[in-house]
């Protein structure tokens, strides 16, 4: 009976034993891959269709991959956020290595592409050029997003009001004016016109500029802008 009792007994702490290491082992695996779980849950911040950075980014890369095949650019950064206006958005921003060349586009500093969020139709995009070396971070208060969600509004109210289009292309250019205050420049690029009056002035008008006080967000000035 002594010998079945102590078989009995060694059964029961190799059972305690197995227990104990599979305890330890699951908790150990959960401390292993829990972050790796929560940083990819972390991506995933819109309910759209469009759930991930990397979602965003792949919708808007084919764009920007062809602005740089014809200017012939270096991407250094490709960054995405997702932007909770009125309607979320992606903004994916792409930047350049400079280059000494004094072409147009070579000056670019970068590409934006915006992606609604539900329907991951393009938003709009387009090259961005920084052409003022003191407008650091410190007197620049809003970005090249916010500076573009300020100008379209207006550009549409003149489209409207004009009958025209609306293209997806935007360009941004950040400056320093006479006195130094940095400044965003937005050119929203209208489709032609389709009737091809030369007398109509509407012919010869190709975007409306918004120009925006990047230290305040204040309007300082925006007007058709085209070729007379």
């Amino acid at each position: 009976m002594s010998q079945k009792r102590v078989k009995s007994r060694k059964l029961v702490y190799s059972l305690l034993i197995l227990i104990a290491f599979c305890v330890i082992l699951t908790f150990s695996l959960y401390l292993a891959f829990s972050p790796l779980v929560n940083s990819q849950e972390s991506t995933r911040l819109s309910t759209g269709p469009i759930s991930t950075t990397d979602e965003a980014i792949k919708i808007g890369m084919p764009i920007v991959d062809q602005y740089i095949e014809e200017n012939n650019r270096t991407i250094t950064t490709v960054e995405a956020t997702l932007r909770n206006s009125t309607q979320p958005y992606w903004f994916i921003q792409v930047e350049f290595e400079g280059i000494e060349s004094r072409g147009y586009h070579d000056q670019s500093s970068g590409y934006e592409v915006s992606v609604w969020a539900d329907s991951s139709e393009i938003l709009h995009h387009g090259p961005i050029w920084h052409n003022s070396p003191s407008a650091t971070d410190e007197n620049t208060k809003i970005t090249v997003d916010r500076a573009i969600e300020i100008a379209i509004p207006i550009a549409e109210e003149y489209a409207t009001e004009n009958n025209r289009t609306i293209t997806t292309m935007v360009e941004a250019s950040l400056t320093n004016h006479t006195d130094s205050r940095p400044l965003w420049q937005i050119d929203v690029k209208f489709e032609p016109v389709k009737n091809g009056d030369y007398r109509d002035v509407q012919h010869w008008i190709d975007a409306y500029t918004v120009s925006i006080w990047a230290d305040t967000c204040e309007i300082r000035s925006h007007s058709a802008r085209g070729w007379y």
